[in-house]
């Protein structure tokens, strides 16, 4: 039988025997207690969890049956995993826990498509990208329930994605900011810690994403914080006040401190108003990019006090590539493009 994998895996041999579950109960061992109890079976096949402690191999792993895992090496690569079939049983090996999940979801989604006999094979599985994510919008519409973002997060996992960003305008219960994100449904504290945790258990980043330049009209409109606003659009923050930064510095404060993971998206993507209301002044002196370049440096510093790099989306500063190589090379920046082409040419820049 021929499975389908996703992804496709990038070495799999179909071998011509197959592994028939005919009792009603199996062991399954290996040395990572959080895989074993995530290994699916087939239908009314039940299983003793036997978790190992040292093993003298240079690798994890998880069998059922008799094959040998001294014998079958996983590939180099820490995301990497190998998964046997044979007519003596199955064997997954990885040179690291989150390999070896991968290699468990592979075999999960195999026997979703069998019965209670698995045609045998080998496969050799690695990741292209070290990192595979997705951005998740909740700040336009309703805002997913924690159930529903876990229920989502497991399902990535099966598809070996790694990175979740949530997007965030204003939908996060800032503390003592309530007229930010009052009635719009937004995550409090005890959500997004549970998320997380939820993801470290999936092997999935939570990185968190918080607009911090364009894109603030939730946060701009409000009576407490319309001062900030760079003009009349009530869209950007100004750079042109100290109190920009004081205010984020005090949102990352209450923010940054739930996620492990150590980037922080600051977006900062279409400040369509920078350099025309309150820093047009400093927009004269020193020009649109070196402005825009100016608050990048500060929201670094202030993200660095929590241990986080920032990434940004590239759609201002590649318009001033007189600017690039002065940019810090810790700086992530990311390039967004709904329309699909053959070659993204701004990463060529």
């Amino acid at each position: 039988m021929h499975y389908h994998i996703i992804p496709q895996p990038r070495d799999m041999q179909e071998l011509d025997g197959v592994l028939k579950f005919d009792t009603q109960e199996v062991d399954i061992e290996g040395d990572s207690i959080r895989c074993i109890n995530q290994l699916e079976l087939p239908k009314k096949v039940s299983s003793r969890r036997k978790p190992i402690e040292a093993t003298g191999l240079d690798h994890t792993y998880i069998s059922i049956g008799t094959l040998d895992p001294s014998k079958f090496p996983p590939p180099e690569h820490l995301q990497g995993y190998r998964l046997v079939v044979q007519e003596q049983g199955v064997l997954i090996t990885s040179k690291s826990e989150q390999g070896l999940f991968y290699g468990c979801t592979t075999w999960n989604q195999i026997v979703r498509q069998a019965d209670n006999t698995i045609s045998t094979l080998d496969i050799s599985d690695w990741p292209y990208l070290e990192y595979r994510g997705i951005m998740l919008d909740i700040s336009r519409g309703r805002v997913f329930s924690l159930d529903y973002l876990k229920n989502m997060v497991t399902r990535l996992a099966t598809m070996k994605i790694n990175v979740l960003q949530l997007y965030i305008e204003h939908t996060y219960q800032f503390e003592g900011k309530e007229t930010i994100w009052k009635g719009s449904g937004a995550m409090g504290r005890e959500d997004l810690q549970e998320l997380q945790s939820w993801c470290s258990d999936h092997f999935i980043e939570l990185q968190p994403n918080l607009q911090s330049f364009g894109h603030c009209n939730r946060i701009l409109t409000t009576s407490e914080h319309r001062h900030l606003r760079e003009s009349d659009l009530y869209w950007t923050l100004s750079p042109a006040l100290e109190e920009t930064y004081d205010f984020l510095a005090s949102v990352y404060d209450g923010f940054l401190p739930i996620f492990e993971s150590t980037l922080l998206n600051i977006d900062s993507d279409e400040t369509y108003d920078l350099g025309r209301g309150k820093s047009k002044e400093l927009q004269s002196e020193m020009g649109t990019g070196r402005l825009y370049l100016q608050h990048l440096m500060k929201v670094r510093e202030l993200a660095q006090a929590h241990g986080k790099r920032i990434m940004v989306f590239g759609d201002v500063i590649v318009k001033h590539p007189e600017l690039i190589s002065q940019l810090p090379d810790d700086i992530v920046y990311l390039d967004w493009i709904y329309d699909p082409k053959s070659h993204y040419d701004t990463t060529d820049r």
